[in-house]
């Protein structure tokens, strides 16, 4: 069980491997309206993306800045002049 107290196998079952495809494949058929210069945080998001994904992603995303800085912390105690 990770940092979030979420498991792999909970994750999996939000994530598989068709779930990146099928928002590429949504993005890349949905005709985009270009607006120049328009404000993208007050424009609406209409792709729907369930909740359940929204969370395993979140997770994920936090899993690995942990790990990265975890990882970084560990690189700046070997650097230090001595």
């Amino acid at each position: 069980m990770g940092n979030f107290g979420i498991s792999e196998q909970s994750a999996r079952r939000y994530v598989d491997d068709e779930s990146p495809r099928g928002i590429a494949r949504q993005a890349a058929l949905e005709p985009a309206v270009e607006q120049p210069g328009a404000d993208l945080h007050s424009q609406p998001r209409t792709v729907a993306v369930p909740l359940g994904r929204t969370i395993a992603a979140l997770a994920e995303a936090g899993h690995v800045r942990v790990v990265n800085a975890d990882a970084a912390l560990g690189q700046l105690g070997r650097h230090q002049p001595g």
